[in-house]
């Protein structure tokens, strides 16, 4: 189902944007409680009363239950009433988000592959022909096929064969968009050693096909070809380029320009010829920033001034224009990449699927307090949980030179208390609907958890320095990745091996037996993690509608789709924007 942004709906996503804020703030001790100091600031304690009496007695498929919203499988109902304030909390936390399951069309279509892979009972997505399919995990295979035909629609119905995939990494998608779809892709992507490494697979595929060609044109499924047999198929462009918050939309056109204007060129022979060059070169470093293929193509290749500047004053889908696209664009990568398409009159469309929401910057954002400040609404006051009284105000906006990730929009902006600190957006982007279905299937590793809790204990008595601050807290997780973690590790050795790998004492005796105690919590422990769990997607539309929001001001409509299974693909909402009309036809049932 998608969520469409235009001048019909444009006052009731703003009062949407409205009503998720009035939730995050009237819960925010929950979502800026990490799980792992569940012990050490004891969030249990910080639960209502009425809450702990129904939560504690709740086994892992009741948990389950709360969690997915789905009733639970043994036919069993929760045994305890529950307080006005729980029913209205669950009850506003299923409401509130955007519509995270796929349409029937798209859900029966590749039902069975999905759940052979969630079973793990096929290692690949049999629908994605198999020249894409190296290299490549399962999970990805699936996102890439799903999104390459959401991307192909889209460029169809601008009429632009051109496309700039941002953050492509090694490729696997742009080369499906090429040799599967015909398009022209250029990539922008910023770890050199990834550019090498697509060129590499970009050219084996290259060779697959051309010996394919020959001796057996049947086994090239998915590889569009060209009816004359002399020609290549298209070919992706890469270029090396760390895109900064600040870049310019001209600075981005003159990107593409000096690095051969790969998507600027109306020429497709002249194209080819670049980029079989391209494929024969080698990568150098032009600076920290910019790398470009070795040799002197550029100056004969590169779009003059006068047909740049004419180009820039049309939004028609004309040679010149391209499509902008990124899967799993990190961080601020994903909100520079909108600003950059409402800027820049050559960019056509837009298909942004963006993650990692931790890695935005935000303005005004303060650090989590040590303690919760948690504010449960009564009873008598519960019914009226959905209710804003926030007025748009243009009080407290700060000034800053450095674009920002979160809030983007002008209205939500304006909207007070609208800061999202570091825990909200890290929850966000946890994947709610694996969790559930891990607890609904008894997996015995839920208990690890409780495990990693108990060590931090150890942790803030001996060297609580160790999860102070992001990068301490990233060097922390690095170390414990050394560990074994398996349910059946007894919590003595798991402690023993985490202490010594981080060069903490170990433990008394006496100190091992009141850690047992605290292991014996570990239901208390899930259960809180299943309540703060049911605020994430209502934190990750916030941010995804404050998107839409944006795009709307600056003139251009949006819609959200969830294109992935959100099962196989957490982060599985595709934002779309166009330029040229008719907008958005038929999109939702791909």
């Amino acid at each position: 189902m998608a969520l469409r942004c235009d001048p019909d709906s444009y006052q009731l996503i703003q009062n949407h944007a409205k009503n998720l804020l009035c939730f995050v703030n009237q819960y925010k001790w929950i979502s800026e409680a990490y799980i792992v100091e569940f012990f050490v600031k004891d969030h249990w304690a910080n639960l209502p009363g009425s809450w702990q009496d129904v939560l504690q007695d709740f086994d892992t498929e009741q948990m389950a239950s709360l969690l997915s919203g789905q009733p639970m499988n043994n036919g069993t109902i929760f045994q305890r009433v529950w307080p006005l304030s729980l029913l209205s909390f669950r009850a506003a936390a299923y409401a509130l988000p955007l519509p995270r399951i796929l349409c029937e069309k798209d859900e029966t279509f590749d039902h069975v592959e999905v759940q052979n892979l969630l079973r793990k009972a096929q290692t690949s997505y049999e629908p994605l022909p198999h020249h894409y399919r190296r290299h490549v995990k399962p999970k990805k295979q699936y996102e890439i096929f799903r999104l390459a035909k959401l991307i192909n629609e889209v460029c169809t119905d601008s009429r632009c064969l051109n496309l700039v995939d941002v953050g492509a990494g090694l490729g696997h998608l742009t080369r499906l968009l090429s040799f599967g779809y015909g398009l022209h892709v250029t990539t922008v992507e910023a770890d050199g050693c990834n550019v090498t490494g697509a060129i590499k697979l970009d050219s084996k595929l290259t060779e697959t096909i051309q010996v394919k060609r020959v001796e057996n044109p049947s086994k090239l499924k998915g590889v569009k070809l060209s009816e004359s047999a002399s020609d290549d198929p298209n070919i992706p462009s890469h270029v090396i380029f760390h895109i900064n918050a600040n870049i310019a939309a001209d600075d981005f056109l003159n990107l593409l320009q000096e690095n051969h204007g790969a998507v600027l060129l109306s020429d497709r022979e002249e194209r080819q010829t670049i980029v079989d060059k391209r494929l024969n070169g080698s990568i150098t470093s032009a600076d920290n920033n910019k790398s470009t293929v070795s040799g002197n193509e550029n100056a004969k290749y590169a779009m003059s001034e006068q047909n740049l500047a004419h180009a820039q004053q049309t939004v028609s889908c004309d040679d010149k224009s391209f499509v902008f696209a990124g899967l799993h664009t990190c961080g601020d990568l994903a909100p520079t990449i909108l600003r950059v398409f409402t800027r820049c009159k050559t960019a056509t469309a837009l298909v942004s699927v963006g993650c990692c929401y931790q890695r935005m910057t935000c303005r005004n954002v303060t650090p989590a307090k040590t303690q919760c400040n948690r504010t449960v609404p009564t009873d008598s006051q519960a019914a009226a949980i959905l209710d804003t009284g926030n007025p748009r105000t243009t009080a407290g906006i700060q000034n800053s030179s450095q674009p920002q990730g979160y809030p983007m929009s002008t209205w939500v902006n304006h909207i007070p208390n609208h800061e999202l600190n570091y825990e909200p957006r890290e929850l966000a982007c946890h994947a709610v609907d694996t969790y559930a279905q891990r607890l609904r299937d008894g997996d015995p590793n839920i208990i690890l958890q409780c495990y990693r809790a108990i060590l931090e204990t150890i942790i803030q008595k001996q060297h609580p320095e160790l999860s102070t601050g992001h990068a301490s807290i990233r060097k922390l997780k690095k170390i414990m990745r050394n560990v074994k973690k398996q349910h059946d590790v007894p919590l003595n050795q798991y402690l023993s091996e985490a202490l010594s790998k981080l060069g903490l004492e170990q433990v008394s005796i006496d100190e091992s037996k009141e850690l047992e105690k605290l292991l014996a919590r570990w239901k208390q422990l899930i259960a809180f993690h299943v309540v703060r769990l049911l605020t994430a997607p209502v934190i990750e539309s916030l941010i995804l509608i404050d998107r839409m929001l944006y795009l709307y001001e600056q003139g251009f409509e949006s819609q959200l789709i969830p294109v992935f299974n959100p099962k196989m693909s957490p982060r599985n909402f595709v934002l779309i924007s166009k330029k040229t009309s008719p907008q958005f036809q038929d999109l939702e049932t791909l």
